[in-house]
């Protein structure tokens, strides 16, 4: 039997522009896939809380895209900035949908939170 290491993960460069772009797609498919928070958290379907993901995204994104370097190092600048502007999204979602919340004790404390 062989066994073959994983390569680790190519670095790479992508200009601001196009992360900029791309960041609210990948941002509402990390938001609303089936196990995540947002879907398990809130009484929304799959289509309405992708777009409210994409909105906050967007909107997140606009307000930090000054700060982001002209040339991202991937993966390492994608990963930094996806937590900010993750956390900037995850807050104004939750604001948009806080009347659609669930009152779980699970969607209730944050330390259960992924």
């Amino acid at each position: 039997m062989v066994l073959a290491a994983t390569p680790a993960a190519a670095e790479f460069t992508i200009p601001r522009a196009q992360y900029v772009q791309e960041m609210p797609g990948a941002l509402s498919l990390a938001f609303c896939g089936e196990a995540t928070y947002f879907a398990r958290c809130f009484e929304i379907g799959a289509n309405p809380c992708a777009e409210t993901a994409a909105k906050v995204a967007s909107a997140c994104v606009a307000e930090l895209s000054s700060q982001l370097p002209a040339t991202l190092n991937q993966p390492a600048d994608g990963q930094e900035w996806g937590r900010k502007i993750g956390a900037c999204a995850g807050t104004k979602f939750e604001e948009i949908k806080a009347a659609e919340k669930k009152a779980s004790p699970e969607c209730q404390d944050a330390s259960k939170w992924p």
